[in-house]
């Protein structure tokens, strides 16, 4: 998969110009992930390319790729931790509780 995403370093209040092309860089991801699948190293590169200290940057990549992952049990920690602390909350509610929590790993007090 050949995907043209270019980095560029922006600060938390983007420009409209900033805005216009990271709205374009995120529509060029859904559409060239929309008909393949991912490993979980491919998505993590994916994520990477959008930069963290813009709000919203890769909580949005990580949606997009979210349904695309294979292993997806492998993949979703991993995931869950490029995006800043503050927007995790905020990403598991988007991808939903039962989507973005591995049972393997979740610890539950048993009554």
């Amino acid at each position: 998969m050949d995907v043209d995403l270019t980095l560029f370093c922006v600060d938390r209040t983007p420009t409209t110009e900033q805005q216009t092309i990271m709205d374009e860089m995120l529509s060029m991801l859904r559409l060239r992930v929309a008909s393949t699948y991912l490993a979980t190293d491919q998505a993590i590169k994916l994520v990477k390319l959008f930069p963290v200290h813009y709000a919203g940057a890769r909580m949005n990549a990580v949606v997009a790729v979210f349904g695309r992952v294979l292993r997806l049990h492998e993949a979703i920690e991993k995931l869950r931790n490029l995006v800043p602390r503050i927007e995790r909350g905020t990403l598991i509610r988007r991808l939903g509780w039962l989507n973005a929590l591995n049972p393997s790993t979740c610890r539950i007090a048993a009554a």
